[in-house]
């Protein structure tokens, strides 16, 4: 009996062993995206597992019930590494759009890549830390035991992994209970076990029995796993395929503390090595973390928890778990904790060492600052450093500190919290960033109105959250790491200073924008112009010089003159109504709404020109619009008296004026109206021919003969401009004597009393038509003109044809003789 009870008293015995304090990191139960950590309740986990830490201190979590990698910074921030937030598939992809199904443990390789074991699809995934997730090994939804390269390889459930440092991946093949080897060149083998077959033999290769391996932890070229059925902890020489019972005792499933031998564990999953090759087992049965010290014979012993399941932090027994299904080791032993049914993150740390969990602000500027710390254990503090160098405490107490944080070079630094001659190191614990900066330049223009739009160049400023300008916010409309842009707010005339808020402070820029005030109008009535156009405008107001462009209504309107004080411009033409004045200059658009009001011009319907005595007096009407807006009237540029008007008629009495056509001019309140050709002014004495039908003239000259009125004063006359002869005249009658001129069309000009009457294209030279032959009746033969017979008569009726044809061609040579 002395054996068995030797044996009880193992499996129930705990032995003294160094505590650990156990504090969380992440709260209980998922309830969407992983947000800032340890900040209230706000960030959340769903049944966390596998675990690896990062060089750079953060550490990535496999959140089994997220079905998801969440990444979490040296500081206690975490974000979405890859993973769909609780929805499943087998996607290769990046960050969110990836898909897993029931990932359980993470391991990081030599290239700092990350290998994941995703057990629901039976396959080995690798994510990279920029959330690119392919497939390596295994084929999605195809379970089996098979070696093979890559996708031909088969897996069923695979759990534990582990990397070593020529790349090597080791898979614990859960179901198949075996353990699986990957090569650099994607080749899959079996490396211990036979699937299929469980126990707890050792041996080699094929020969070793597993009884449901699960979790892997390698240290140096040896792996541990953690044999849950057999409640063991084994071992495999991975460069001889031995494999050892390690710790445990297969078949005796407890919670014992001592050496191997006598040590006992209840369900072990989880397990990691530190630094120096010792080893945590999360003891999922009794729900407690054990260390098995591999330095001289060996020891395990419990560090936290008492074999009873709850959700506490605490120093050694007093702190209380639930299932611990992931361990990581940190920088200065500080553990990881994936509390998996408790639905959080721990860490733990030794008794006596500061444990740190997370920062309140863990980035800020080159220049400096101070940061919260929390965490466990924190009121034994005696000193801190960050990055290197001194950082002064204040405000300590057993959860918090608050941390000066020194000057220092942009970059991730560590931070050391020291307890006498404990200290604990963060890695990555606080990252110093570059402020914002503004590119010194000139200052930007803007308009005292507001509204200008600003662009700055410089670094960082896509961390920009605000801006203020001249005591005023300024709206930011874009925004890259080296631009900003802004739109300005009103301000007074004069310099004004930027300031930029960002998460590191605030960054002020001293005079970046000088305002300048734009031209400014007074209020006045508006403007009357003409329709038509043309009308000059002035307006008074202030800084009316740096009015570049004026446009009335839309249509550009001239300027023509400028002066601080006034400001002239000629009115385009519009239509009848108000209309706006916009005035450009170097920094926008000032607008006058309604400056000027358009009015309709006086405006004359076209009709025939009127004949009108040079003595004037004669009465002339003329329909139109707007006519009783007339306010003078001129017949050929001089005054014509106005008899009546209303809106569509106008009466006028003609002035004297010489012969000739004549335009009409009517002004009115806005200026001048022209209506050409409107009369004809004649003189009663004058000569005038009338013309009914054109006269041509043989280009050789001829007789002219022209009729009218007064043309007995006709002194001389010219055709074509050369001199014609005066045979004959009357006051009735004209007759000239053309002269020769050459073929065309020409006018005729008659002096007369020191003047000239023209009468245009009243001759056209040019060959007459030829006359119709005339058949005269055959008359008798006559024989004594004939020269004999029939052919006598012949003769004669051919020569007096002959005569007749002379004596009229004769008579049209001489006309009129």
């Amino acid at each position: 009996m002395r054996p068995f009870l030797l044996l009880l008293a193992a499996c129930t015995a705990h032995l003294a062993a160094e505590d650990w304090r156990v504090a969380t990191l992440a709260p209980s139960k998922a309830d969407g995206a992983p947000v800032v950590l340890g900040l209230g309740d706000a960030t959340r986990l769903d049944a966390p597992m596998g675990m690896a830490v990062l060089g750079d201190g953060s550490v990535v979590v496999v959140d089994t019930g997220l079905q998801s990698l969440v990444r979490i910074s040296g500081g206690g921030r975490a974000q979405l590494l890859a993973g769909g937030m609780g929805a499943t598939g087998a996607v290769d992809g990046t960050g969110a759009a990836a898909r897993f199904l029931w990932p359980q443990f993470v391991a990081q390789a030599p290239d700092g890549t990350l290998v994941v074991s995703d057990s629901g699809n039976h396959t080995i995934r690798r994510v990279t830390l920029a959330g690119v997730v392919t497939t390596i090994a295994g084929s999605p939804g195809q379970y089996g035991s098979a070696d093979g390269q890559g996708a031909a390889a088969r897996f069923r459930n695979p759990a534990g992994v582990a990397v070593d440092a020529a790349g090597t991946i080791y898979v614990v093949d859960r179901v198949n209970m075996t353990i699986r080897r990957i090569g650099s060149d994607g080749q899959v083998t079996t490396l211990a076990g036979l699937a299929g077959s469980h126990g707890t033999s050792d041996g080699v290769g094929s020969a070793a029995r597993f009884m449901v391996p699960y979790g892997m932890a390698l240290a140096g070229s040896s792996l541990f796993i953690t044999d849950a059925e057999s409640g063991t902890i084994r071992r495999i020489d991975t460069t001889t395929a031995t494999v050892s019972t390690y710790a445990g005792m297969a078949g005796w499933k407890g919670w014992a503390d001592g050496d191997f031998a006598s040590a006992r564990f209840k369900y072990p999953q989880a397990i990691a090595a530190d630094p120096a090759g010792n080893l945590f087992v999360g003891d999922t049965g009794s729900s407690t973390l054990r260390r098995i010290d591999r330095s001289g014979a060996g020891s395990v012993a419990t560090i936290a928890g008492n074999g009873s399941i709850g959700n506490a932090d605490g120093l050694g027994a007093a702190a209380r778990l639930f299932s611990p299904l992931g361990l990581a080791i940190g920088g200065d032993r500080q553990l990881y904790i994936a509390d998996t049914y408790n639905y959080r993150l721990c860490k733990a740390a030794p008794a006596g060492a500061p444990l740190f969990l997370w920062i309140d602000g863990d980035a800020g500027g080159t220049t400096g600052g101070s940061a919260l710390v929390h965490g466990a254990n924190l009121a034994g503090l005696t000193a801190a450093t960050l990055g290197g160098q001194p950082a002064a405490l204040s405000g300590v107490s057993a959860t918090s500190a608050r941390v000066a944080c020194p000057a220092h070079a942009a970059g991730l630094v560590d931070l050391t919290l020291a307890a006498g001659a404990v200290t604990t190191t963060q890695s990555g614990a606080y990252r110093y960033l570059e402020m914002t900066v503004l590119d010194p330049a000139p200052a930007k223009m803007a308009s005292s109105l507001g509204g200008t739009t600003l662009t700055f160049a410089g670094s960082r400023l896509d961390e920009v959250t605000a801006a203020v300008l001249g005591g005023s916010a300024a709206t930011i409309t874009g925004q890259t790491a080296a631009s900003l842009v802004l739109i300005a707010p009103a301000h007074a005339a004069g310099s004004a200073d930027l300031a930029l808020a960002t998460p590191l402070g605030t960054v002020t820029a001293t005079g970046a924008v000088l305002y300048l005030a734009p031209p400014q109008l007074d209020p006045v009535a508006s403007r009357l112009a003409s329709t038509l156009g043309g009308t000059a405008l002035e307006f008074t107001g202030n800084g009316l010089t740096a009015a570049t462009a004026a446009r009335v209504g839309g249509a550009t309107a001239a300027i023509t003159a400028s002066t601080a004080s006034r400001l002239t411009v000629v009115a385009p033409a519009h239509a009848a109504g108000n209309a706006d004045l916009e005035l450009d200059w170097s920094l926008g658009t000032v607008l006058a709404a309604g400056a000027v009001l358009y009015r309709t011009a006086p405006a004359v319907s076209a009709t025939a020109a009127a004949t009108i005595d040079i003595a004037g007096g004669a009465e002339l009407r003329f329909a139109g619009s707007d006519l009783d807006r007339v306010t003078a009237a001129r017949l050929g540029g001089t005054a014509a008296t106005i008899i009546a008007t209303t809106a569509t008629s106008l009466a006028l009495r003609a002035p004297a004026h010489a012969a000739g056509s004549v335009d009409l001019e009517l002004d009115w309140m806005l200026g001048t109206v022209l209506v050409a050709g409107v009369a004809v002014y004649r003189d009663p004495a004058a000569p005038e021919v009338v013309v009914t039908t054109t006269v041509i003239v043989d280009p050789a000259g001829g007789t002219l003969t022209l009729a009218g009125s007064n043309l007995d004063r006709v002194t001389a006359a010219r055709v074509g401009g050369t001199a014609a002869t005066i045979i004959s005249q009357t006051a009735t009658s004209l007759v000239l004597r053309a002269p020769p001129h050459a073929a065309g069309s020409v006018d005729l000009a008659l002096d007369w009393g020191g003047s000239t009457v023209v009468v245009p294209g009243a001759v056209v030279y040019g060959t007459p038509p030829a006359p119709t032959p005339v058949l005269l009746p055959a008359a008798p033969a006559v024989g004594a003109m004939g020269g004999g017979g029939g052919g006598g008569g012949g003769c004669g009726l051919g020569g007096v044809g002959l005569l007749l044809g002379l004596a009229f061609m004769l008579a049209r040579r001489v006309p009129g003789r």
